[in-house]
């Protein structure tokens, strides 16, 4: 998150920020993923878990569809080339990552990542990233709702005004 301290939070810094994390050399991580119907052992660069319906609309996933039936989804990417991780950004940034061979999203209530028994050793904690900041837990890591909503608080908008653009911050 050294380019959020340097230069502060935008859509150019976090994009900047992705395409620098994604040039570096990256070792697969041997996971094994439980949920109550299924069990998945996976190779792979990262597993990105959302409830957000939009962002995974904008990427062309069709498991945003199960997020309005309380479920979450998660997006398993396989071990490529820095060439092929550049391919799927340009497939997100079209709206058609479900076209992409490297991709595998699931939806789910709960799932709980494992490490493989030989990473165990190994290595102890597992960097996770949550709303941007950067956090080192220990597996394994369970992910489900919450089982109450999220309470928000947004300033009223007077009337004939139009509320700010978030993006635009």
């Amino acid at each position: 998150m050294l380019y959020y301290k340097g230069y502060g939070r935008s859509r150019p810094v976090a994009l900047l920020a992705a395409i620098m994390t994604l040039l570096r050399e990256h070792r697969p991580l041997r996971i094994h993923v439980e949920d109550e119907d299924q069990a998945y052992d996976l190779r792979t660069l990262m597993i990105f878990v959302s409830n957000n319906r939009l962002q995974l609309e904008r990427i062309g996933l069709p498991e945003a569809k199960a997020l309005e039936q309380g479920l979450l989804v998660a997006t398993v990417l396989k071990p490529v080339t820095t060439i092929a991780l550049l391919q799927l950004m340009l497939h997100g940034a079209l709206g058609q990552l479900a076209d992409a061979e490297h991709i595998f999203s699931f939806a789910f209530r709960q799932i709980t990542v494992h490490l493989a028994p030989a990473l165990l050793r190994r290595r102890q904690r597992i960097k996770v990233a949550m709303d941007g900041e950067v956090a080192l837990l220990e597996p394994p890591l369970c992910f489900r709702l919450a089982p109450e909503k999220l309470l928000l608080l947004k300033p009223e908008v007077p009337p004939g005004e139009n509320p700010p653009d978030p993006d635009s911050q």
